[in-house]
């Protein structure tokens, strides 16, 4: 069974064939048997022969004695010397050899039994001994000439002997008929049993091929692919935990090989899926986290510290109960720094320039403002946009580019940054390259928080591709590509 188990499909089909091939060799080979044993000059026909040729011998000679008692009554009234002497070797050397040839072939031909001894000894008996007469009495006499004598022999004990051998020999006859209407009905008999076993035999071997093949093509083909839809349908449910057994090593075997292993790769893929929805909330939820500790902070060290001022400030005119223009004054310029404060604050929220003048004017924006932040030297570069995109592009480019440049200032130590937003016929390319320090990408990647993923993340939200090009004290290289669809 194990050497089964490892054949492929084809070569079980075959193997199957094969057994079938054999069983009907088999069935042939019983057709031939049965088939040689009825043909001409088979078993049965040549009993059947036999036995006629029995009757045939017997009727009249050479077994049989009643041409050599006529010979006798003729030669009793036979007067021509010539004649009886043609007519005394005739009988002798012809009749009587023929009768003791055919005598011998039935001893040695005829089966045992009791037309064998009607045939060869109660028959043979008075038949030998009417020859001893004719060689020893009636020749003599006729050549002496003493026909009263010979006629005396013939009409006498010639005529008994032959009277005795032609009762045995119709015995022998009927015998003979009776045997060969037996073994005509055996042969039919065992004709039609036969015919009976092929039919049997053919539909027995067709049927149990049909049966065994059925048998195979079911337990080797058809069950592992129902086991195989099962568990396909398990794993569209969710169940990924799923392995099925290799019980073979045809194409069935590979198929459930193959499943396993897409089974174990979309559990794999699954976990990693998890894992990265996590690690993306989770850096949602910190990049959210960062934003309002900065929102707080700017709330508490600007705004909180004008309105702190401006408190004190009319605190001190009421208690000098006094009300000075230059204080009202005081007090309103920090109200304006109060506001551009706020107002500030809610740009970096939400820039409404990005929304009312387009990206290049926002981004030309953000370059001067954290250049006057920083004292670093950004320049930026832009051809008029032509062609009108999603909203949320100029978004995500919006921040990729605060978030770069945020970096800068924080990481780079760089002394100058160039930026160019380049409209192609596909694509948007935005470039950011600066002269700072670099750093080691493949450690730091994601051991600086998560600017550089948030990042990236945005990029591919819209269908780019991202590239970063550092090294350390050889400055840093972002190039986004966007694509635009018409």
């Amino acid at each position: 069974m194990k050497f089964f188990n490892n054949l492929k499909i084809t070569e079980k089909i075959f193997t199957v064939i094969l057994i079938i091939a054999i069983g009907m060799i088999w069935f042939s080979y019983y057709s031939l048997t049965t088939l040689s044993n009825l043909k001409v000059n088979g078993p049965v026909y040549n009993k059947i022969v036999l036995e006629k040729d029995l009757v045939a011998d017997i009727l009249p000679p050479p077994s049989y004695l009643i041409e050599s008692y006529l010979t006798v009554r003729e030669m009793v009234d036979e007067k021509d010397s010539i004649t009886l002497n043609q007519e005394a070797k005739y009988l002798v050397n012809k009749l009587r050899k023929e009768y003791f040839e055919r005598h011998a072939y039935w001893i040695k031909n005829m089966p045992d039994g009791a037309m064998k001894n009607e045939m060869i000894n109660l028959s043979y008996n008075p038949a030998k001994d009417f020859y001893s007469i004719v060689d020893n009495d009636f020749i003599p006499a006729i050549k002496r000439g003493d026909k009263q004598h010979a006629r005396e022999l013939a009409d006498g004990i010639l005529k008994e002997k032959y009277l005795e051998h032609r009762r045995h020999i119709d015995n022998v006859v009927l015998m003979a008929n009776d045997y060969c209407k037996k073994t005509e009905n055996t042969a039919k008999k065992e004709t039609s049993n036969s015919i009976f076993m092929l039919v049997l035999i053919g539909i027995t071997a067709i049927v149990s091929g049909v049966f065994v093949f059925a048998f195979v093509m079911s337990r080797k083909i058809i069950t592992p692919l129902k086991k195989l839809q099962r568990a396909s349908e398990q794993v569209g449910e969710g169940n990924y935990n799923i392995s099925l057994p290799v019980l073979s090593k045809d194409e069935i075997g590979f198929l459930t090989e193959t499943f396993n292993k897409m089974t174990l790769k979309i559990e794999k893929q699954r976990k990693e899926i998890e894992k990265e929805k996590t690690r993306r909330l989770s850096s949602l939820i910190d990049g959210q986290e960062i934003e309002r500790q900065r929102i707080s902070r700017e709330l508490h060290d600007g705004v909180g510290q004008f309105l702190i001022a401006i408190k004190l400030k009319l605190e001190n005119i009421i208690n000098t109960q006094e009300t000075c223009k230059e204080s009202l004054i005081d007090v309103q310029q920090m109200f304006d720094t109060t506001i551009d404060e706020i107002r500030k604050i809610s740009d970096n929220l939400m820039p409404s320039i990005l929304k009312e003048l387009g990206l290049v004017t926002a981004l030309r924006n953000l370059c001067k403002m954290m250049a006057h932040a920083s004292d670093i030297n950004i320049l930026f570069e832009s051809e008029p946009l032509m062609k009108k995109f999603d909203e949320r592009i100029s978004t995500y480019l919006y921040r990729i580019s605060q978030e770069a440049l945020n970096n800068v200032v924080k990481h780079s130590v760089a002394t100058e940054v160039n930026i160019k937003l380049i409209e192609l016929q596909d694509h948007l390319e935005l470039v950011l390259e600066d002269n700072g320090k670099g750093f080691d990408f493949s450690q730091d990647f994601r051991s600086k928080g998560n600017g550089i993923y948030n990042m990236r993340e945005r990029v591919s939200i819209l269908g780019g591709t991202f590239d970063l090009n550092t090294d350390k004290n050889s400055g840093t290289k972002i190039t986004v590509k966007i694509p635009l669809y018409d």
